[in-house]
Formats: C-alpha cells, sequence, structure tokens
C-alpha cells in the first residue's frame, strides 16, 4: 500500500475526529475568538454554518476557499442592526449570504436548504458553529440532522435511478394520450367539502361496513392497495392512486372492476406493466411527472408535477385532494404502523398481510390517541413526516381528519372516530359526485412533437458532454499514471520530489474543466436522477477531501494528489452513465416516433 492509498483511508477517520472537535466547541466566543478558531482550523470550508449574526462576515469572506455562509439567528432585531451597518448587498445577492429566522425554521426549511443551490454536496462537513450561546442552536443542529437523514433515505441507488428513467421514457407516450392532470383539475373542482382517503393498514376493514352506507355521500380517494379491498366490499372508489415501480403492483387491478367512471392518477415512474394493465381495461388514467430539472426540461406542465420522494401513494392522493377543492380531508386505514400482531396489512391485502413485517426494523413511536406507543418503521415515519408538513402547510385551507382508530399518530390532524364523522359531517352534506368526463387535449399532437424534439436535444447535449469527459480522461491519464508510478516506486519523502509540479496543475485544471462541465445548466437540465446520484456519492467526499486541514505543504501535496487520482474513476463512471441514459433515450424516441407515424393514440 503506498502513501497515496494510506491516506485515502485515513480521510474519514481525520475528518470525523475534526467534525468531533468541532461538534464539541458550544461555548459562545467573543468575535475575534470566533474569527480565529475558524480561521485557524476550517480555513479550507467552502460553506460555514453558523448561529448567530455578528460584523466577522465580511472577514470570514476575504477567505477565497469560503463560497457560502448559512446563518440562524433568533433575534430580528440584531439583524437589521447588523445589517444597517454592513454592506453584505453583494453576498445577499449572490446567495452566497443566506440568513434564516431560527423561529420560522422547521423540518421542510432544512430540506429546501440543502436540497438548492446544491447545499446538499456539502453535508459531509455540515457542522454548526455556535457564534453566540442559545438554547436554539441545538434544535438548529438537530432539525439539519434529521433532514439529512430523510434526504439520504429518499436517495436511489443507481440501478434504481435507471429503472425509474427507463420507465419515465416508457410512460411519455401514455401520458401524452390521455388527459392531463390540468385537465382534471379543471373539470373535477369539488362541488362538495369532503374527501375520504383510503390507504391499506391493518385497522382498515374495521371503518369499511360505515364507509359502504356513505360511500354516495363523499368523494373517495383509495391507494393502490386498498382498490380489490374495496370492491369487495362493494365500494367504488372515485379516484385510485398508484406510484409504485414494483411489477407486483400489478396484482391490485388484474382483475376488472365496473368503475368506468374512476380515474387512476398515476406518475410516470409507476411500472408500465400496471399502466398497461389500466389501459387493456380501458380505464381512465391521467399521470404526473416527478419533479425533477430533467422532466421540468421537457415543458409538460400541463401534465402537472409531484414529489413523492417522502411520501406514498396515500400523501400523493393527499395532495390531490388539496388540488381538488376538498376542505374536509378524513384518512382511513392510514396505521403507519404495526398492529399488535406485527401485521403490516390486513388479511385481505393481496400481497400479504406481513408484506413490510420484516423489511424494516422496527421503531416505536406515539400511537393514535397520544397515550401509548405502537412499533413503526423508518419509511413509515417519513410518510408520518410528509404528513405533518403537509398538514401544517395547508392548515389555513384544509381540515385534516385522522379517523384511522388506530395505528400512529400524525401530529395536526384532528382525531375522531369514523361514526362521529359520519354523524357530524357527511351524513349532513350532500355531494354531487356527477363530474363531466375528462378528455385527451386537442394539443396532445403538440406536446408529443415537443417531447421528440426534446429527447433529440437531451441525446445530442448527452453526446457532446460524453466526448468532452472522454477527451478530459485522455489527458488526464498519463499524469495520474505517473504519479502512480512514483508513489509505487519512491519513499514519500523522495517521490514528493520526483513529482512535476507543472502536471499536477494541468490535472488540476482538467478536473476543474470537468466540473464546470458537469455543473453547467445546459448539461444539468439534462440529467436524469442517475447522473445526479453518482454525483451524490463523490462530490461530498471530494469536498471532505479539500476541506481537511493540512499541517504544511507536504500534507497538502498528499491531499492534491489523493484528490487528482480518485477523479479518473469519477470521470470513467460518468462517461459510464451517460452512455446509458443515451441508450434509454434513444430507445424512447424511436418508440415515439413509431406510435406518432401509427397515428392511434391509445396503442
Amino acid at each position: 500500500m503506498n502513501f497515496l492509498q494510506k491516506n485515502i483511508l485515513n480521510i474519514e477517520k481525520n475528518l470525523a475526529t475534526k467534525i468531533l472537535t468541532c461538534k464539541n466547541h458550544k461555548k459562545p466566543i467573543g468575535n475575534k475568538l470566533f474569527l480565529e478558531n475558524i480561521q485557524n482550523n476550517y480555513s479550507n470550508h467552502p460553506i460555514l454554518f453558523i448561529y448567530g449574526i455578528g460584523e466577522y462576515i465580511l472577514e470570514l469572506f476575504k477567505n477565497e476557499n469560503l463560497k457560502y455562509i448559512i446563518i440562524f439567528e433568533d433575534d430580528l432585531e440584531i439583524v437589521y442592526h447588523i445589517l444597517q451597518n454592513n454592506d453584505f448587498s453583494n453576498f445577499l445577492k449572490n446567495n452566497q449570504l443566506i440568513i434564516y429566522h431560527t423561529q420560522d425554521f422547521h423540518l421542510s426549511n432544512a430540506k429546501m436548504m440543502f436540497l438548492s443551490q446544491n447545499i446538499l454536496f456539502y453535508h459531509e462537513i455540515f457542522t454548526l458553529f455556535s457564534f453566540k450561546k442559545t438554547h436554539f442552536s441545538q434544535y438548529i443542529e438537530n432539525t439539519c440532522i434529521q433532514a439529512l437523514e430523510h434526504i439520504k433515505n429518499a436517495m436511489h441507488s443507481s440501478s434504481s435511478c435507471l429503472e425509474g428513467l427507463e420507465f419515465f421514457t416508457k410512460n411519455l407516450y401514455p401520458m401524452l394520450t390521455n388527459p392531463s392532470t390540468k385537465e382534471l383539475l379543471t373539470k373535477h373542482q369539488s362541488k362538495s367539502k369532503n374527501a375520504i382517503i383510503v390507504a391499506s393498514g391493518p385497522s382498515l376493514i374495521k371503518q369499511l361496513p360505515l364507509l359502504k352506507q356513505i360511500q354516495n355521500k363523499v368523494t373517495i380517494f383509495c391507494a393502490d392497495g386498498s382498490y380489490t379491498i374495496l370492491h369487495q366490499h362493494n365500494i367504488k372508489p372515485d379516484y385510485i392512486g398508484c406510484i409504485e415501480k414494483s411489477i407486483d403492483s400489478n396484482v391490485f387491478f388484474k382483475d376488472y372492476y365496473e368503475d368506468n367512471n374512476a380515474i387512476f392518477l398515476l406518475t410516470d415512474t409507476t411500472n408500465p406493466s400496471i399502466i398497461q394493465t389500466l389501459q387493456d381495461h380501458q380505464k381512465n388514467i391521467i399521470i404526473t411527472l416527478a419533479s425533477s430539472n430533467f422532466n421540468h426540461s421537457f415543458k409538460l406542465d400541463d401534465y402537472g408535477y409531484t414529489d413523492t420522494k417522502f411520501s406514498s401513494v396515500a400523501n400523493y392522493l393527499y395532495h390531490f385532494a388539496i388540488g381538488l377543492g376538498y376542505t374536509n380531508i378524513i384518512l382511513i386505514g392510514q396505521d403507519l404502523a404495526y398492529d399488535k400482531n406485527l401485521n403490516s396489512h390486513p388479511k385481505e391485502f393481496l400481497l400479504g398481510e406481513k408484506t413490510d413485517t420484516h423489511r424494516y426494523e422496527p421503531i416505536k413511536t406515539l400511537a393514535y390517541g397520544g397515550k401509548e406507543e405502537v412499533y413503526t418503521h423508518c419509511v413509515w415515519e417519513l410518510y408520518k413526516k410528509a404528513y405533518e408538513e403537509d398538514i401544517q402547510n395547508n392548515k389555513h385551507l384544509i381540515t385534516t381528519y385522522n379517523a384511522t382508530e388506530g395505528g400512529a399518530r400524525i401530529e395536526g390532524s384532528i382525531e375522531k372516530s369514523f361514526k362521529e364523522l359520519c354523524d357530524e359531517i357527511l351524513n349532513k352534506q350532500n355531494t354531487n359526485k356527477n363530474f363531466p368526463s375528462v378528455s385527451l387535449s386537442n394539443d396532445y399532437k403538440k406536446y408529443i412533437l415537443s417531447t421528440i424534439s426534446t429527447l433529440q436535444n437531451h441525446i445530442q447535449i448527452n453526446q457532446i458532454f460524453a466526448s468532452q469527459c472522454e477527451l478530459i480522461l485522455t489527458k488526464l491519464n498519463p499524469i495520474i499514471e505517473q504519479i502512480n508510478f512514483i508513489a509505487n516506486n519512491y519513499t514519500l519523502e523522495d517521490a514528493l520530489k520526483q513529482l512535476d509540479h507543472v502536471q499536477i496543475n494541468l490535472a488540476q485544471e482538467y478536473i476543474k474543466t470537468f466540473k464546470s462541465l458537469l455543473f453547467s445548466q445546459k448539461n444539468w437540465e439534462s440529467m436524469s436522477d442517475i447522473l445526479y446520484t453518482l454525483i451524490f456519492a463523490n462530490e461530498p467526499n471530494f469536498i471532505k477531501l479539500q476541506s481537511l486541514k493540512t499541517q504544511n505543504d507536504q500534507e497538502k501535496l498528499v491531499n492534491t494528489l489523493s484528490y487528482i487520482i480518485n477523479h479518473k474513476r469519477y470521470i470513467k463512471e460518468v462517461i459510464d452513465i451517460l452512455y446509458q441514459q443515451r441508450m434509454i433515450l434513444e430507445r424512447a424516441l424511436a418508440d415515439i416516433e413509431q406510435k406518432n407515424n401509427q397515428g392511434n393514440p391509445n396503442e
């Protein structure tokens, strides 16, 4: 093992020690001591998260390595005073200085913070520096850590992202040749207040006799797993949601039911086999797009965008219920927890009552009613948090009732028995369920042609970007080979003397060019989630390496060499991903062109 390999192995250990040191530094310190600590120990950090605003800002930004300062402050008067007496206008204008008021900072703000401006790439060096003493700092730190955990849990593997891109491209034509989300929202705006979202938790069955009685007085949204269960109890839902990539979920739709007025709400990453089954049954389907730079580049806004990274199909339906104008939304079967026998679903659930029982480690959470605890798991916790955020953000418009009468407590919802809600709300109001039918847009051919053009453009950008990466790799290879030869054949001290510093500087310039291409707006918009996942797996580690404090020029040089040689693997991975993405896009282009030439939108 040469000195470079040892250095790579020690990077994480060294960083962990530095972060621990920083996290233990909680005492409030004066402006001078605070600056000295940052300048002496964190001068290589491109971003700083600081609790408490101060006049240290201008001094810190004199460091050319520093790109961003994110400040959390609980006293608005201090913020006003500092901004009035110091000129931070350029930093604020360029989003280099970002200030959050701590009283308004919640989990959703934290997630948005990390997901904007590529702040997520700095997660490996996240730590909160305290400029002043306050009890709020621990809350901010915990909220940020929780947000990072949520984001990491929602990140997909490269293989999963490839599958998602494949599904997206296969679902483009069915999406464009069926009614749009805009059409649905225009024609189906609620004429009543009440909607029920039916999930498939183990508590569901006990609510079905009442639901059957009042089904004509309320609009019913149901999750895919509840669809067959409702029909077995002679209940016809109005909207059925499915966001599942798994082919297993096709079992919910293989049997035909007479519900030709129902609308199936799907996403572009729903398994194409499920969509084909529904089309074979001649069901009404609407497909929405996942929200991403890549998808937005197609400019298919009429079909709508949704973010299901932290959500279940029931969360997805909740958004539709809000969009359609319902103001009383009732949840049933939304346990988000195991029952007392550790069943994850009712016995009528077609994939089995223990589908999730052994999939995740059980953890405890507050139970419905707020007096006990029940067992849930990490993914259900994400769904629960998504509900709680949505309820909080829409509480001025929507009243959310949880009539599950079991499972986990969803904070912000009003817990009431289903019978009480039927007596107090549902039986007293009539629901007009005679909505006009939704139809295919007259502009669908225009959208198909624009999609073909966008696919052609992405393929061309992909080819150019891949060629540029290959050229950079060709130029880097001989320099990296020379570095590896010297590292393998000389001691550390002699090796550092043998190195050609002109070539090292040249390699760094090649890598800068690669990064500039990687993050250019044009290339960024043409990237699918799979490339973003690859970048997220690599960039934080390179940032971590560059952020380490070096004691001398020798340590700095070793870090630089490690940085260079690891980019060979990284660039090769990017080229490979670009090739795989291009193959998928070319197949999609050929398929859509062929179907468009046939002129049959139902094929």
